[in-house]
C-alpha cells in the first residue's frame, strides 16, 4: 500500500515538472517571436555590356532570426512589385543576359523564420555597348608617410581605396576623401594585414559607406588586425578573401573600368607574400597596384600564361624594399610610370638603391611620396598625365 502510495506521488511529481517545463517552453517561445526582417541597406547597383551588378548590406534588423536568403525583385515599369529573379544567400548579384539599353527596376528583400521582410528602395540599372564616357579616371597616391593609401576615381564615380596608411594617418586619409566629396566606397582593399596598410581601416570604416571589403583573408595578431575585422563586421557589408577570389578573378566595381586579381593568398609564409595585387585597366591604359608583394610573388605572377602583366604605371612593391620590383619584373611589365609610396626618413630605408638603380636602367620615370607629396595620376583610357 505504502508503495503505491509513493509511485503514485512520483507520479504526480513527474507530471507536474512536464507541465511546468511545457508553460516555461510557451511563455520562451511567445517572448521571443521572430519577425521578418528590416530591409537590405546600402542597396546599389551598377551597369555593364548585357549585365547590371547589385550589392547590397545587411538589414538593420533581423527580426530575432537569422536571415536564411534574400529575394532579389526585376521590373520595367517603376514602382510595379516586379518578378522574381533570383533568391540567394550572398550580399551580391550579377543580371547576366539583359538587353542593353533597356532600362529595369530593381528591389531587394530578406527572409528569415518570421517571413519576407519589406524591400529596399529601387534602383535604376540600365546595361550598355556603348563606348566609356569621355571622363577621366584619376588614382591618388596620397602621402601618408610610410605606408599605402591609394585612392581610385573611376570615370563612371565609381570610389575605390586601396589600403589605409599607418593608423597615424587616418585622420589625413578621411580628410582626403572629403575633399574629394567621396561620401561612399564602392569598394575598400586591404592588401594584407600589415600596420602601414591597415591602421587607419577602423576609422576609414566608421566615417564613409562602404559597399565591399577585399581583403587576403591572411590572419596577423595585432590590434590593428582585430580592429579593422570588428568596423568591417559592424560595417555590415559584403567581405571578400582569398576563401572567395582567386587570381585571375575580376572585381566588379564599375562598368568603364576593370580591376582584375593577379594574386592573393591567405596560406602564405608571411603577411607581405599575401599581398593582393590588383591591375587595374581604363581603355589601353594600365596600372599595377603591388602592395607589399616580395619577388617571389612577382616570379608566380610571371608565371601565369593567363595574365598580360604588360603596365603603364607601376605602384612599386613594398615601398621600394630590394626584396620587390626585380630585374625580371621590370621586364615584363615594362612600365613607363613608378610610383614609390613612403615616408620621408623612414628607419627602413627605403627606397633602397637596388630598386632605384634597377627602376633607372629600366628607363622608368619615379615618383616617390616622400619627395613628391601626394601623386596624381589622370587618363581618358588613351593618354596620362602626372602631377
Amino acid at each position: 500500500m505504502r508503495r503505491g502510495v509513493i509511485l503514485a506521488v512520483i507520479g504526480l511529481v513527474a507530471a507536474m515538472l512536464i507541465l511546468v517545463t511545457l508553460a516555461a517552453t510557451i511563455l520562451h517561445n511567445a517572448g521571443t517571436e521572430v519577425t521578418p526582417p528590416s530591409a537590405p541597406r546600402s542597396f546599389s547597383v551598377s551597369s555593364g555590356n548585357g549585365q547590371v551588378s547589385l550589392s547590397w548590406a545587411l538589414p538593420a534588423s533581423d527580426g530575432g532570426g537569422t536571415i536564411s536568403t534574400y529575394r532579389l525583385y526585376r521590373s520595367t515599369v517603376s514602382g510595379s512589385l516586379g518578378q522574381l529573379i533570383t533568391t540567394t544567400t550572398s550580399l551580391t548579384y550579377d543580371d547576366l543576359g539583359v538587353t542593353n539599353g533597356q532600362v529595369y527596376y530593381y528591389t531587394v528583400s530578406a527572409v528569415n523564420a518570421g517571413g519576407e521582410g519589406p524591400r529596399s528602395e529601387e534602383r535604376v540599372g540600365q546595361p550598355t555597348s556603348e563606348p566609356p564616357p569621355a571622363a577621366s579616371t584619376e588614382v591618388d597616391f596620397i602621402d601618408v608617410g610610410q605606408g599605402d593609401s591609394i585612392l581610385i576615381s573611376t570615370a563612371d564615380s565609381k570610389h575605390v581605396l586601396i589600403d589605409a596608411g599607418p593608423e597615424s594617418a587616418d585622420s589625413i586619409i578621411i580628410s582626403f576623401l572629403q575633399g574629394h566629396s567621396v561620401t561612399t566606397l564602392d569598394a575598400l582593399i586591404i592588401t594584407h594585414p600589415d600596420a602601414d596598410h591597415i591602421g587607419g581601416a577602423d576609422e576609414v570604416l566608421g566615417s564613409f559607406t562602404v559597399l565591399r571589403v577585399y581583403h587576403p583573408g591572411f590572419v596577423k595578431d595585432t590590434v590593428a588586425y582585430d580592429n579593422f575585422v570588428a568596423a568591417a563586421n559592424a560595417e555590415g557589408c559584403a567581405i571578400y578573401t582569398d576563401a572567395q577570389i582567386d587570381p585571375g578573378d575580376y572585381l566588379q566595381l564599375s562598368s568603364s573600368v576593370t580591376f582584375q586579381v593577379m594574386a592573393i593568398n591567405a596560406q602564405a609564409s608571411d603577411a607581405n607574400s599575401a599581398s593582393v595585387v590588383i591591375k587595374m585597366s581604363y581603355g589601353t591604359v594600365d596600372f599595377l597596384f603591388e602592395g607589399d608583394a616580395p619577388s617571389a610573388v612577382e616570379a608566380q605572377m610571371m608565371s601565369n600564361p593567363a595574365f598580360n602583366l604588360d603596365v603603364e604605371i607601376l605602384k612599386v612593391g613594398h615601398h621600394g624594399s630590394s626584396s620587390s620590383t626585380s630585374d625580371a619584373f621590370l621586364t615584363t611589365t615594362s612600365p613607363a610610370v613608378a610610383v614609390i609610396c613612403v615616408g620621408a626618413g623612414n628607419s627602413y630605408g627605403h627606397p633602397t638603391a637596388q630598386t632605384l638603380g634597377r627602376l633607372s636602367d629600366h628607363g622608368v620615370t619615379v615618383y616617390r611620396t616622400d619627395l613628391d607629396g601626394t601623386v596624381v595620376v589622370s587618363t581618358n583610357g588613351t593618354t596620362w598625365s602626372v602631377s
